[in-house]
Order: C-alpha cells, then structure tokens, then sequence
C-alpha cells in the first residue's frame, strides 16, 4: 500500500512484453496480475524505480463500539488528506501475539494502517488529528517500504483457507456503514476482515482507458475476506464472506478488484474491466486464441 502520490493501484507500473507485441499492441501496457493469466504466454515486468526508501507507518485502532463513528470519520478524512499520506480503514481482530498489548489481543476493533511518505519532520502533525480520536492502539515507527508489503505475512501463512468478495464504491452513505458495523460484530474467526483501500491520488491521473483496470474516479476497494487455518471452517467464512457483500452490494459502483475476487461469473469479470473489455478480448485472441490461460479471472478470447 503505497501513499497515494507513488501508487498506481497497488504497485508499482509494469510494463509486459510478449515477444515484439508491445510495438503492435501498446494496450498491453496494463498491470501484471490483471493480464498474465489470461493475456501472455510470456511476460517481462519492468518495474519504475521510486525514490522511496522509507516511510512513517502509524497502527490506530479503536473499539468496535465506536465503528460507525470511526468509519464515517474516516470516510470524510481521507478524502482531503495530502497525497504523501494513505491509509486503509479495517474491521478486524487484534492478533493473539506482540508486539500488540495483552489485554487487546484477539479483540474484535476497527482501525486504519497509514503510512506517510513525507518530511519525517512532519508526521506527528499530519497524525495529530488521528490522535485527537483517543485510539486504543496507537503506535508509530519509520519502516521500509519492503517491509511494509510483507508486515502481515506471519499473520497469514501458506495454507490458510481464503474467501474473497471484493467490490469498488464511489461513496459510503451512513446506510453503508450501519450495515458494515453489523457484519464486524459476526466476524467468524480472528483473521477475518474488511478493508477498505482508497482509489485516489495517482491512480486517477491515468485516463482509464489507459491500463486494463478501469475504475479511476475515486472511492474504495472494498473487500471481505473470509479467513481461517482450518478446512473444517471453510463454509463459516465463506458465508458470513458472501452474506457480507451481499447486504453492501447495492452501494457499489460496479465491478470489483479481480485480484479479489473467486470465481463469480463473467459478467462480474465484464463488470469489472467495464469498457476495456472487449479491446482485452481482442489481444486476448491474437496472443492466446485457444484460451491456453483461463483460470483466475478469465477473459475469453474474442
């Protein structure tokens, strides 16, 4: 999660190659994990280097019982942050294990992870309103940007049993965020989640017809993720998984993340690549026209 002047959506820009196919095809100019399996039997990433060694990374939460308030109050905050600053609001449940205090463990709270990518000098201030809420967790350190994409790795070793819905909202009314409240008080276990990742920053500046993902106008990811190490739990979080986005799918703007998604249908797929779907199916049929590459998220070769 990158603060919002450095992230594209998730990582950095990649650039993918299929032999000379970018000299014919610059539309496959699009990101890594939208296009391998379904567009290129070979694939080069070329990553841009960013001048981002380190940044500020701030852990708040706050007691489920002040969900509703702490949500809304995000949902208004982020929105005039400064593009050094982002954060991902979460339902979730205090790992059982440090650095976090005994007496919060395996707690079900909300909470956002920020990280600044400004002056050192002045993250106290930009947190100082963060603060002003009297979170019950609150700690702060400079960390690697590397380490930082692999801070939840131990929560969530090889092996667990995911389920994901993910959809892409504009807004958030209170109608939203009284039903999101709802379904964190029936998490059903402690790595069960809601997150919720801003789209803004330079991920608007790319005209959306630029790159295979189309949803650049601002708003959330959303995504429900149903979490848990053993099999004979893979129904209860799958249920509570699908019950969740069901009950939030109204508010959504269309379409969803597909690197959240399971297998939901192809119009969840059509939905989600919107307009670009169809100059996709295009490259999809010169480079892959007997469908070699049709699992995740699959688009069929026109």
């Amino acid at each position: 999660m990158l603060p919002h002047v450095h992230h594209e959506h998730g990582d950095e820009a990649r650039e993918l190659r299929n032999c000379d196919s970018r000299r014919r095809h610059p539309e496959i100019r699009v990101r890594r994990s939208q296009v391998v399996p379904n567009h290129a039997v070979h694939a080069e990433a070329a990553l841009r280097r960013l001048d981002l060694q380190l940044v500020y990374v701030h852990i708040v939460a706050a007691d489920r019982e002040r969900s509703a308030e702490i949500l809304s109050w995000y949902r208004d905050f982020i929105r005039n942050a400064p593009e050094e600053l982002n954060g991902f609001f979460a339902f979730l449940t205090v790992p059982p294990a440090p650095p976090f205090p005994d007496d919060l463990q395996l707690q079900k709270v909300c909470g956002v992870v920020w990280n600044w990518a400004g002056s050192p000098d002045e993250a106290d201030g930009i947190f100082a309103e963060v603060r002003e809420l009297q979170p019950v967790l609150d700690g702060i350190q400079p960390m690697p940007l590397a380490a930082l994409n692999g801070a939840f790795d131990a929560v969530y070793p090889h092996g667990d049993q995911w389920y994901w819905r993910s959809d892409v909202v504009s807004e958030i009314p209170d109608e939203a965020v009284a039903a999101h409240v709802q379904f964190a008080e029936t998490m059903p276990s402690w790595k069960s989640t809601m997150h919720l990742y801003p789209i803004d920053g330079a991920v608007t500046r790319k005209g959306a017809d630029e790159t295979a993902w189309t949803k650049r106008d601002g708003g959330w990811v959303q995504v429900m993720v149903g979490v848990d190490p053993d099999p004979a739990n893979r129904e209860l979080v799958g249920d509570w998984c699908v019950s969740y986005w069901e009950a939030l799918h109204p508010y959504s703007a269309g379409g969803g993340y597909v690197n959240m998604m399971m297998e939901e249908g192809e119009d969840r797929v059509r939905a989600s690549y919107g307009a670009n779907y169809e100059r996709l199916a295009q490259v999809k049929a010169t480079y892959d026209p007997g469908n070699l590459f049709h699992v995740n998220q699959n688009i069929k070769p026109a």
